[in-house]
């Protein structure tokens, strides 16, 4: 799966006391996520299928993030975010083999429909100057419904032919930034 997301953010600032401040963000966005699946059985013969699902999102995130001054020189930052979006994702399906052509086809299908997002976030915040801040974060990030090929099981008597589906999806990042 090769994932791009960009958006656009929008913030607000509001003081709450001396050390702490709370950021509103509005932030509308758009992803593109491509997904390949393969398979190849070579038992008695070359047998191949293979799905393709291209979905594209897009929607908006709200989120609020918190900033507390521990000390002078650390601030504890926390997130939380909850948006909606719409996907569409399209599908391309094949199989082949090497028994002229006996199991080869080709089909496309689609799917569409809105998802939830929800963001998750904490992270540490150390002044190293009065202009420079080293920030270390984790963070979630969940989509209830991206687009996913969902494979035939080839179990006797189970017709159900491969199609394009959704699943959740949880990324999660750690990291840190000078800012």
């Amino acid at each position: 799966r090769r994932t791009l997301e960009g958006g656009i953010r929008f913030e607000g600032d509001d003081v709450i006391n001396s050390t702490t401040t709370m950021t509103w963000i509005v932030s509308p966005f758009m992803r593109w996520s491509n997904e390949e699946t393969d398979t190849l059985v070579t038992q008695c013969c070359d047998l191949r299928r293979s799905g393709d699902v291209d979905t594209t999102m897009y929607g908006i995130l709200i989120a609020a993030e918190p900033e507390v001054w521990l000390t002078n020189d650390v601030a504890f930052v926390g997130r939380v975010g909850v948006g909606i979006y719409g996907y569409d994702a399209d599908g391309d399906f094949r199989s082949s083999d090497n028994l002229n052509g006996f199991f080869a086809s080709q089909l496309s299908d689609s799917d569409s429909g809105v998802g939830f997002r929800g963001q998750l976030g904490a992270g540490l915040k150390f002044r190293l100057s009065s202009t420079a801040n080293l920030e270390t974060f984790a963070e979630a990030d969940y989509f209830s419904d991206v687009g996913t090929a969902l494979m035939a099981n080839n179990q006797p008597g189970d017709g159900t032919p491969s199609r394009t589906g959704t699943t959740d999806l949880w990324e999660l990042r750690a990291g840190a930034r000078v800012t």
